[in-house]
């Protein structure tokens, strides 16, 4: 529940929000009991949790993750859930345009904190979707920039 915690006043710090969500929940679970190891694993799953095709090959807490936000974000996998079970979790936990409200808050804090931004992932793909005259170098530019200085 805490993956996306970095996107909000309380939550954010200097990181991309996937970290500084990451830095508060494994912070969270050792105030309230769990182990180092736990924690860690908690750490991993929440920072990874928007990076396909790493998280499901970390542990089994952040391939959960990574495919739990999946399914909320872009309902990647529901066919496989059964309707009873999706009618009663979106009944008791309305989506409340989950995806646009994700997005405005990610541009927003890019906006205000470019540090923020990350190239080639999905942070850098939404903001180009709401920012699409952003000062960031896209792929053709990073490739076609030097590899090293003349």
């Amino acid at each position: 529940m805490l993956h996306d915690i970095g996107l909000t006043d309380e939550g954010q710090g200097p990181n991309r929000f996937e970290v500084d969500s990451a830095f508060r929940a494994a912070r969270f679970a050792r105030e309230h009991g769990l182990s180092d190891a736990a924690a860690d694993q908690i750490w991993d799953a929440v920072a990874l949790h928007s990076s396909g095709g790493i998280a499901p090959h970390k542990h089994t807490v952040a391939a959960l993750a990574h495919f739990g936000t999946g399914a909320d974000l872009f309902a990647f996998g529901v066919e496989e859930v059964d309707r009873a079970v999706l009618d009663a979790a979106h009944e008791a936990f309305p989506y409340l345009d989950l995806r646009n409200n994700f997005h405005a808050l990610l541009v927003h804090q890019i906006d205000e904190q470019p540090s923020k931004w990350a190239p080639l992932s999905y942070v850098d793909a939404v903001y180009r979707k709401h920012r699409p005259d952003n000062p960031f170098p896209g792929l053709d530019d990073l490739v076609a920039a030097p590899v090293r200085p003349e």
